[in-house]
């Protein structure tokens, strides 16, 4: 009965464990799940500004959190610097819109949302228009709000904090990578809205006015953001974030995630999810995938050509590919309704977050293991002068290993036993 419970406590421990560590992409989905199944709640949330004290707190704790003492050793690596820098901004962004509005050219898109004269998406417009296209009319990409959707989140600058984390994981250059993050999501604020009026696809009667959401994204991102990093000059401040950083982190992401949590909630309640086919979900998943691994594959092949040291070239690979979803959900909560329901907009930007962080996960596992068969065979050329016996030599010392597990003595007290 004991071992019983102690498997049990076991079990809770781990599955509580994995829930923290992944919080974030969990929360997401039950978000996405909450808004589309119970609204309600959502809805109601919605009456009040929510959206901007959730994006003023989320860059608030952003600039509490922000260390850039290590700033500085990252300009040795000048040549990361510069193309990481020209990458993040723009080159990317733009390979991947492109790309984004030649698939949408060619396998159309539904246009589901329409707009009343008080430039508000019409409910009893979007259901008629459920009922007048048929499955077999549906294509592929679904509604236009998925395109747009798609390429306000490639248009974004590098992951706020995710990518530092990676790279760390990864054994990269952290001061870089630090940087990178630092520079590009301040000058991103600028560079989005000109960006996204000069290359994204919106509907013909639609113009995005640039200066407008620029200024947004000032008052409600760019100001928090320095106003919580000039609060750390304070000692008393640096002491308080350094103990509760965890629960900061956290606390953010849960404002993150009440983001889309409304968004959806509403777009479920005017039944602007009952038209959408689920290969236009699928299709989401293909496009985000395929779009972040050739971002990986060209920033890789980059990083070769400019021939930066390991270090610099894996920070260079995780960040110039990742994009932040915090700024995507910003910005599209000051789009005009003219632009087309925000909620639709806000699910592929979803499934494009949570694509990265998995596949990057993969990647790292990989990368890792590459690197230390990298350091096996240097360290048995090193031992021996001949040349590297390849995976001969791993599984000689696995079998190694297995053989003197099997001498020792067995513990009854081991509880995998």
């Amino acid at each position: 009965m004991a071992n019983w419970q102690e498997r049990t406590k076991s079990a809770l421990r781990k599955v509580g464990a994995f829930a923290f560590k992944h919080h974030l992409p969990l929360g997401l989905l039950f978000a996405v799940l909450l808004g589309a199944l119970w609204p309600t709640p959502g809805v109601a949330v919605s009456k009040i500004p929510a959206n901007y004290i959730c994006v003023i707190l989320i860059f608030l704790l952003s600039g509490l959190k922000l260390k850039t003492d290590d700033v500085k050793e990252a300009l040795k690596s000048w040549k990361g610097i510069v193309y990481g820098i020209f990458s993040i901004l723009f080159l990317t962004s733009v390979v991947s819109l492109e790309l984004i509005k030649l698939m949408s050219s060619q396998f159309g898109r539904l246009d589901i949302a329409t707009v009343d004269a008080n430039g508000s998406a019409n409910s009893s417009d979007v259901l008629a228009s459920c009922t007048a296209n048929t499955s077999e009319e549906t294509p592929p990409l679904g509604p236009r709000e998925f395109s747009t959707g798609l390429q306000v989140f490639f248009a974004m600058p590098c992951t706020v904090s995710s990518g530092v984390v990676m790279v760390t994981q990864l054994n990269g250059n952290y001061a870089l990578a630090l940087l990178l993050t630092v520079v590009c999501n301040l000058v991103g604020i600028g560079t989005v809205p000109g960006l996204l009026n000069w290359l994204a696809e919106f509907d013909a009667s639609v113009k995005l006015d640039a200066a407008k959401l620029l200024l947004k994204l000032v008052l409600t991102l760019l100001i928090p953001l320095l106003v919580g990093k000039a609060l750390r000059f304070i000692p008393k401040v640096v002491e308080t974030v350094d103990k509760y950083r965890v629960s900061m982190k956290v606390a953010g992401n849960v404002f993150l995630i009440i983001l889309p949590w409304i968004k959806i909630s509403v777009t479920s309640d005017k039944g602007s999810f009952d038209c959408i086919q689920p290969l236009a979900f699928l299709a989401l998943f293909g496009i985000s995938l395929g779009l972040h691994a050739l971002l990986l594959a060209f920033n890789s092949l980059a990083s070769l050509i400019l021939r930066l040291e390991a270090p610099v070239r894996k920070a260079v690979v995780i960040l110039c590919s990742q994009k932040t979803l915090a700024v995507a959900l910003s910005v599209l909560s000051f789009f005009p309704a003219s632009l087309g329901d925000q909620g639709l907009m806000a699910i592929p930007c979803i499934i494009a977050h949570l694509v990265q962080i998995v596949a990057d996960a993969v990647l790292i596992s990989g990368w890792l293991g590459y690197d230390r068969r990298q350091e096996l065979k240097q360290a048995d050329t090193e031992a021996s002068g001949q040349p590297y016996r390849g995976d001969a030599m791993e599984l000689q010392l696995i079998n190694e290993e297995e053989e003197e597990e099997e001498d020792q003595p067995e513990d009854e007290d081991d509880p995998e036993i």
